[in-house]
């Protein structure tokens, strides 16, 4: 005699519902916007801080310092970002008016962090830099405008981090 029913097949490992949930809901865009925006700011960053350089540039030394500070200025924007906005992906209503509209506000911060970092350039000041030694050039370099320039640098990270809202969660949990 027949089963009446067909049988079930078996359910593998990676096929268990806590292990499909793992990066679900509002964590799925952290890290991509994370590393995706911090790099992007970081290289942002690092030309601006070479910008900057002027007739100080000696090469391989300044290019080298520029790209970690840069990187470094970056990650730490970014880490900040993270902190502040996790209110959006946490409180159900504020997630839900970020997934409606929220992304335009993100866009909007993106783009005057990026017009304030330009204009901490403009409004930063002549500095002269003395020579290092035998060799090593010295010159005027442009100082950015501190307060607009980590403002700036928190705004376009607040921007980066918040251009994709989290995925609505599944209603149907088990």
């Amino acid at each position: 005699m027949a089963a009446p029913y067909p049988p079930t097949p078996l359910r593998q490992e990676s096929e268990s519902p806590r292990s499909s949930r793992r990066l679900s809901g509002p964590w799925l865009s952290l890290p991509i916007q994370f590393f995706g925006g911090g790099a992007a700011l970081g290289s942002i960053l690092t030309f601006l801080l070479l910008f900057s350089s002027g007739d100080t540039y000696d090469g391989l030394i300044t290019m080298i310092s520029a790209a970690f500070s840069g990187a470094a200025l970056a990650a730490l924007g970014m880490l900040i970002a993270t902190i502040l906005g996790l209110p959006l992906r946490v409180a159900r209503p504020l997630r839900n008016w970020w997934q409606r509209r929220g992304w335009l506000v993100a866009i909007i911060f993106a783009i005057v962090g990026l017009c304030g970092l330009v204009l901490s350039l403009v409004f930063g000041s002549d500095v002269l830099v003395p020579s290092g030694g035998p060799g090593a050039p010295g010159g005027l370099a442009r100082d950015p405008q501190p307060a607009l320039f980590y403002g700036s640098t928190l705004l376009t990270a607040l921007g980066l981090m918040h251009v994709l809202p989290s995925p609505r969660a599944s209603r149907g949990r088990s």
